[in-house]
């Protein structure tokens, strides 16, 4: 089956999180926009089989980059489901006139966003999960800008003696590491690195271009419906990411 590619349009990186995180168990591509103007501009050059639109946003609301998606030739014709951050919107009306497939209000339901998305593009596939391995493959090299301690402690016991890991104080520092030696990893506290300014950006911008993993710390960031979730799967905040770490350096 044709993997589906689905776009992410929210200024919020932890709602775009989430969303990211209802679908890690199917086979799907995720691109991601943190505005109503990138929104339609991959809406146009991406050619994604759906968008999840947040209606709340600097530069350009979901309403009017909608508005503008449904009037180009090249994206009209893609469904959108609608994040809401009320239950009834002033301009509901107006949306529905615009052809929108589903209206979901947030905080969603992880099941109810899933049925949203497979009654619009299909059955979404499984991802077929690798066969794990007894030991982690010598030399990653892993680059690491974290304040909490345990995660720093939970980094080192992922990593074992056979990979390197870094740490670096501040983004500048992380920004001149990565560049001088890619890393395989990047982990980063969302805390401590502005993502909107020009290192921030830079330091994504290198990581997409060198296909260089991610992972953001998000312990100090207090996001109740990412608790609910993780709680829902009997998962810590701090299982999840030492989880998303040993992914990362298990990977070939």
């Amino acid at each position: 089956m044709e993997k589906k590619r689905i776009l992410i349009v929210d200024d919020q990186m932890d709602w775009r999180l989430l969303v990211r995180m209802s679908l890690e168990g199917f086979n799907v591509e995720i691109i991601e926009a943190d505005d109503g103007q990138k929104g339609i501009n991959l809406a146009e050059s991406a050619n994604p089989d759906l968008i999840i639109m947040d209606n709340n946003m600097p530069v350009l609301s979901g309403y009017e980059a909608i508005k503008q998606i449904k009037s180009k030739s090249s994206s009209r014709s893609v469904p959108i489901i609608m994040l809401t951050s009320k239950g009834f919107d002033k301009q509901m009306k107006e949306m529905i006139m615009l052809d929108i497939n589903e209206f979901i209000s947030k905080p969603f339901e992880e099941d109810k966003l899933i049925a949203a998305i497979e009654k619009i593009i299909g059955k979404l596939p499984a991802r077929e999960e690798k066969p794990a391995t007894e030991e982690v493959p010598i030399g990653k090299k892993i680059l690491m800008l974290v304040r909490d301690s345990s995660v720093k402690a939970g980094v080192l016991e992922a990593a074992g003696p056979m990979n390197k890991v870094t740490e670096v104080t501040t983004k500048s520092e992380l920004l001149a590491r990565a560049k001088e030696a890619k890393p395989d990893c990047i982990i980063a506290d969302v805390g401590l690195v502005n993502w909107q300014d020009d290192t921030g950006s830079e330091i994504i911008g290198l990581a997409i271009t060198g296909n260089i993993p991610m992972i953001f710390d998000f312990s100090q960031v207090q996001n109740e419906n990412l608790k609910k979730i993780l709680e829902s799967r009997g998962t810590t905040l701090a299982e999840f990411k030492i989880a998303l770490i040993e992914k990362v350096l298990n990977e070939e």
